[in-house]
């Protein structure tokens, strides 16, 4: 994603629409981390799904949350 760094300090406590942002970043990210690859995920609360189609490894860096609505499968 354009001007995407990789970095997403300081996130806790942002408003819906940044975490809804920051949502899609991560979904861009994943979505080009290649089979068996890894992902860091920056520290912050990610609300919305996620879905997750290949083999990879999500390393959480400083507590991040993905916050989903509760439905369909973990």
């Amino acid at each position: 994603m354009p001007g995407w760094n990789g970095e997403m300090a300081g996130m806790t406590g942002m408003a819906h629409d940044a975490t809804h942002h920051w949502m899609q970043e991560l979904r861009y990210n994943l979505a080009h981390t290649p089979p068996g690859g890894t992902l860091n995920v920056q520290p912050g609360i990610y609300r919305g799904e996620l879905v997750i189609d290949h083999p990879v490894t999500l390393v959480g860096i400083g507590h991040p949350t993905l916050q989903a609505s509760a439905t369909g499968t973990v």
